[in-house]
Parts: structure tokens; sequence; C-alpha cells
């Protein structure tokens, strides 16, 4: 799917069960990420420099989940960091896979 074919304003809607007192702060978020998609293009690569790493939230057997927020629209999202040599000595790739794929499909 190439920007020609994606409307963005259906990409980035507001959500119909947002309280209200939350919509203000949401649409601020959502026009900056529709910004960011607009400028760099539905194919960007993120990468670590695109966020800001705050407290730890919780570790699990392969890694360490943080909260973060993205620098371009400030969206705060836990990001999860994982050591591929752990996850290659434990034989856990079908199960990481797996995982993102799930997380993939989540909206």
């Amino acid at each position: 799917m190439t920007m020609k074919n994606v409307n963005l304003d259906d990409v980035f809607k507001m959500p119909d069960n947002v309280p209200e007192e939350d919509k203000p702060e949401l649409k601020e978020i959502l026009d900056n990420m529709k910004t960011h998609v607009a400028v760099n293009g539905a194919d960007y690569q993120w990468s670590l420099d695109d966020f800001e790493i705050g407290k730890p939230l919780g570790r699990g057997k392969f890694g360490r989940v943080y909260l973060a927020r993205d620098v371009h629209c400030h969206l705060p999202i836990a990001l999860k960091l994982m050591h591929k040599s752990e996850i290659v000595r434990n034989r856990c790739e079908r199960q990481i896979l797996r995982e993102i794929e799930i997380q993939c499909r989540l909206r």
C-alpha cells in the first residue's frame, strides 16, 4: 500500500469511545502522528533515536519494558527491549516472531 492509496484522516481518526475530557489531548497526538507520517512516508522505520526512554515498567525472561515517548508526536508507549543473543541461546525465535505478529494485529 502506498501513501497515494491511504487517506490519513481515516487512519488517524478519533475512536468513538474516547471520553470527552481526553479528546483534545488525543486529537493533538493524532494530528502530530498524521503530520509525521505525511512528512516521512508510511515506510518510515523507527530507531531508538525516535524515542525518549523513561523509567522501567517491568522485566521478563528475554528483556525489559520501559515507558517511552515518541519524540515526534509525544505519544507515550511501552517499549520492549530484548537481547537477540538471549533469544537465540534459548531457541525462542519462533515465540518472539509470534509475539510480534500478535502485537502487529492489535489496534
